[in-house]
């Protein structure tokens, strides 16, 4: 399994690919045409099945013949190509007094982190692949994650390793297991 940005799948073919825009109807998401041989990687790497998950606004917003469009033009061409689903409700989203944040920025996510890891929670999971240890070291994060266990809180972190090795070019030292 291979997790990370499509510059993972650069060379490589993977029986499925998974791919999140990340971006919703909120934000513009150009960044996806940008370069048209990002998207080509990401849905030319798949042997059998390209699964886009996310907010499709993004897609059919898209400008006329970028990579976008022309991936919706696909994904909208059928009924088919739709995952059918129930949605299940989320009790565990709506405990507490606390609301859905849409988070916009670096900022706001440490913001929310920072807070999140303050409170009396008993389990923290933190899922991305855009976690860098340096960073979180520098913001706080590390110590929030030290206070939150301390009082018996249980934190995991999953990250995308490639991110957290060695020197970056951008000369910050990143953790290395």
């Amino acid at each position: 399994m291979t997790i990370g940005t499509v510059h993972a799948l650069q060379g490589a073919e993977r029986p499925i690919v998974i791919f999140s825009p990340v971006y919703s109807k909120h934000a513009d998401g150009g960044f996806i045409d940008a370069s048209p041989s990002m998207l080509n990687v990401t849905v030319s790497r798949a042997q059998n099945s390209c699964l886009v998950f996310g907010d499709m606004d993004v897609m059919s917003a898209a400008k006329a013949g970028s990579p976008r469009a022309i991936l919706a033009d696909f994904l909208f061409a059928s009924e088919k190509n739709a995952l059918e689903f129930a949605v299940e409700p989320r009790e565990d989203l709506k405990q507490g007094s606390s609301q859905i944040q849409m988070l916009r920025d670096a900022a706001g996510h440490d913001a929310f982190l920072l807070d999140a890891l303050s409170g009396a929670g008993r389990r923290y999971t933190i899922v991305s692949p855009w976690v860098i240890v340096s960073t979180m070291e520098r913001v706080g994060i590390l110590a929030a994650f030290e206070a939150a266990i301390q009082r018996g809180a249980k934190v995991d972190v999953f990250a995308d390793p490639l991110l957290n090795q060695g020197q970056a070019p951008d000369g910050l030292t990143r953790w290395k297991p």
